[in-house]
């Protein structure tokens, strides 16, 4: 008596899974490799005299005084605060965002804030 054997005609796709994530992992530690935009902040309880609060949409207050101006307009922003920082003994600037505003939303700012030589504390 002879049985007829069935063949298997699926493809094998362990081999690609296994590829897959390799490269899964490669990518997720090189990513935060690709900035090379410095990002450092400091967080110590120091505060400044110099107080930039933000709200939700982007409207920057400087000390009490409110001002039209978003974080779009970094250059403004920036001419303000330096020649503020002129008549000041401390040249850090602290940020006060509001709790709701992401990140991503800042960090354009602060990094540009920075390139003109201005320090930043995050309060």
């Amino acid at each position: 008596m002879s049985r007829h054997r069935r063949h298997i005609v699926e493809m094998n796709v362990v081999p690609y899974i296994d590829v897959m994530l390799v490269l899964l992992v490669i990518f997720m530690v090189t990513s935060p490799l690709m900035s090379n935009e410095s990002k450092q902040v400091d967080t110590t309880e120091e505060t400044s005299d110099l107080i930039l609060k933000i709200d939700l949409k982007g409207y920057i207050s400087i000390g009490d005084n409110q001002t039209n101006k978003t974080i779009e307009n970094a250059d403004e922003i920036a001419e303000i605060i330096i020649a503020l920082l002129k008549n000041s003994k401390n040249n850090t600037v602290t940020l006060e965002p509001n709790e709701e505003i992401t990140f991503g939303k800042l960090e354009k700012f602060m990094i540009f804030l920075q390139s003109k030589g201005i320090h930043l504390s995050l309060k």
